[in-house]
This record gives C-alpha cells, sequence and structure tokens, in this order.
C-alpha cells in the first residue's frame, strides 16, 4: 500500500529497513507527516525516490544500511545514518513497530546536537569484510583449540596450551598416554587438530590479504609510521574512520574511539572515571594493544614520545589506566589542527606525515 497523505512534498524522509522491504514515512517542512509507505520493496522505493524532490534521506546504521544508502546518495538525496542507540532514546518505551520506527527514525533530524553514523565506502566494507572473515577463522582456531585442551583435561591431562604443541606435539603426547586415553578419545583429539589445522591455514591466508590490501593504502602507509600501529590496527582505524573531515579535531577522533575519561559532574565537583568505551570495540582494542606493546618496549623508545612512555609507565597508576592513555595518545597523534605535530623531536620524522589522513 502507497499513501501520500498531502500534496506537500516530504523534505525529511525515515525509512526502516529490512531484509526484503521497508518502511517509509516523510515529514513536510511543517513537520507533519505527509508520506506512509509501509512494506515497500527497495526497489520500488528508489523508483519512487527517483521522481521525488531533494530531501533528507534517514535511516537506520544496521547490515545493508551502508550501500543502500550510497544508492540513495546517488540520486541527489542528502542521505544520513542514524546511530540505532539514538532510535532507542527517541521512542523511550513507546511500542515498537515499523511504521513508527521509521517515524523516530525521521524525527531525529528536529533534534539537535544529534550526531550521525558515517556511511562507509565500498573500499572500507571491502576492507571490513576481510577484517571479519579473518577474525571469524581466528576465533574457530581458538575454540578448536579450547576443546583439545578441554578434551584432554576430561581423561586427567594438562597440556601446553601453545599453538606448537597441537601443530606438531599432540600426535607424539597421545601416543604416550594411550593408556589414559580410549580409542575414541584419541579418534576425537585428532578431528580436533585436523579441524584447527585447517581453520589455522585459512586465518594465515585470510591475514595475508588483509595485510595486502593495509600495506596498499597510502593513508594506512602513514598510520604504521607511528610506533605501536601495524597492519591490523591501521586497517581498523581507515575502517572506522570513513570521512576523516567529520572529525573536528584528533580529540574528537580519540572520543569517537571511547577513549576519553567517562565524567559525572554534579554542583562544583568534576569527577572522571573510566573510558566510555563508545564507539567500535575492535579499533579500540587494537590501539590497546599497540599501548601494551608500547609498555613492554618503553625503554628503547625514542624521543618525547618515548620520555612520554617511560614517565605514564613510571606512574604508578593502575596498568589498565596507563595503557588505556598511552592509546588516547596514539590516537592524537592523527592531528587535523597542527599538521607539524610530531612524534619525536625531530622535525624531519616521518609521523608528520600521519597528520595527512585528516587533510
Amino acid at each position: 500500500m502507497n499513501s501520500t497523505l498531502s500534496n506537500n512534498p516530504a523534505v525529511v524522509i525515515g525509512i526502516d529497513l529490512a531484509k526484503t522491504h521497508c518502511d517509509v514515512v516523510g515529514y513536510d517542512k511543517n513537520q507533519k507527516i505527509v508520506l506512509k509507505l509501509p512494506r515497500i520493496s527497495k526497489e520500488k522505493l528508489l523508483e519512487r525516490l527517483t521522481n521525488m524532490p531533494r530531501a533528507t534521506v534517514l535511516m537506520e546504521a544496521c547490515g545493508g544500511s551502508h550501500s543502500f544508502i550510497r544508492k540513495v546518495k546517488a540520486l541527489g538525496h542528502d542521505g544520513r545514518l542514524v546511530n540505532p542507540g539514538d532510535v532507542k532514546r527517541i521512542r523511550c518505551g513507546h511500542q515498537k513497530n515499523n511504521m513508527l520506527d521509521a517515524a523516530y527514525i525521521a524525527w531525529a533530524w528536529y533534534i539537535p546536537g544529534i550526531s550521525f553514523v558515517a556511511p562507509k565506502t565500498q573500499a572500507q566494507q571491502d576492507l571490513q569484510s576481510l577484517q571479519r572473515i579473518y577474525q571469524g577463522y581466528m576465533k574457530t582456531r581458538i575454540e578448536f583449540g579450547n576443546r583439545i585442551h578441554a578434551l584432554l583435561l576430561e581423561y586427567g591431562l594438562s597440556s601446553p596450551q601453545t599453538s606448537r604443541f597441537i601443530a606438531e606435539q599432540l600426535p607424539e603426547f597421545i601416543e604416550t598416554h594411550t593408556k589414559d586415553l580410549t580409542p575414541l578419545a584419541e579418534e576425537a583429539l585428532l578431528m580436533l587438530r585436523d579441524s584447527w589445522l585447517e581453520a589455522s591455514e585459512w586465518e594465515k591466508k585470510a591475514g595475508q590479504k588483509y595485510d595486502e590490501l593495509v600495506r596498499a593504502n597510502e593513508d594506512s602507509k602513514r598510520l604504521m609510521t607511528i610506533p605501536g600501529i601495524g597492519p591490523k590496527c591501521a586497517g581498523a582505524l581507515l575502517t572506522h574512520c570513513g570521512e576523516a573531515s567529520r572529525f573536528r579535531d584528533s580529540r574528537q577522533f580519540a572520543a569517537s574511539l571511547g577513549l576519553v575519561p567517562r565524567q559525572n559532574s554534579t554542583g562544583d565537583r568534576d569527577t572522571l572515571g573510566h573510558i566510555t568505551k563508545r564507539g567500535p570495540k575492535h579499533p579500540r582494542s587494537m590501539l590497546v594493544q599497540g599501548a601494551s606493546a608500547l609498555m613492554i618496549m618503553a625503554d628503547r623508545l625514542e624521543g618525547a614520545l618515548g620520555e612520554w612512555v617511560r614517565k605514564i609507565k613510571a606512574s604508578g597508576k593502575k596498568y589498565g589506566v596507563k595503557v588505556c592513555a598511552i592509546a588516547a595518545k596514539l590516537a592524537l597523534f592523527c592531528d587535523t589542527k597542527d599538521p607539524t605535530r610530531t612524534v619525536n623531536k625531530k622535525p624531519t620524522s616521518a609521523v608528520t606525515k600521519v597528520s595527512g589522513i585528516f587533510g
């Protein structure tokens, strides 16, 4: 059913996406609902949008939304993605159905100060897809390894929890403990080992392909000049960053990763707590891992960064606090305001080029 409630054109359109169809609600310039399109297919909706005046089209950031918003923007409309958490807050406990969700999504445009999710490009989606494939194989390998160790423990056998043990030493370990293992258990262990080896091989191939794709990108090359950032971390940052000009400066970029303290202010007292952990988890965890590596090699770091890391390491604070502080500092090196910012004291350092990712 297609329903146009008024002759006034819709200037703000909210779309609630589903797998095969979507629900649409449109508001005119007077903030009155003038368009309702329940359960319309995506193809017919694109045809409808082609013949409509330019409008602001909003939809919830979800699976398939990034590719669909690109098609909407190609038609000349202003496409925006709304954070699902913001839509939930707008709903505020009211009843939930598809048409109401479309109305709530459209209403997000009228809320002052609301921020929108940056649509990903095809290159970013390719990078993200490889990233998830690699992570999936890694989790599968770890799962099979845990099953092997758990099965051995069921029969009273403890084993080294290393990849080398499963890949090279497990068959010999089984032969040595044939008295403790039944034939069925031995067969199950060898089957799990074969699955572990297969997952490990696919993980290696996916990781190599992912690294090749990252190293071929000019922005990632600049990111990898920052100490503690390798191909995996650079790829995660590129996937999250999108159009870097949307960040006011590098501090806002660090805040988008959830690496700033949570504030709890009342009266004249300001309390800073744990980091907010807002935004995507993967790039934040990659920066934290890089910060942990810098903590280990603090004595070998040179320049101003080395001095600062050693000062943080000797501060006496909890390990997690120190690591998160270093991770936030790594994010701040992508400075949009000061292109002369350097990690080392030498102004000719390769790290000075990192600011170009936000240029």
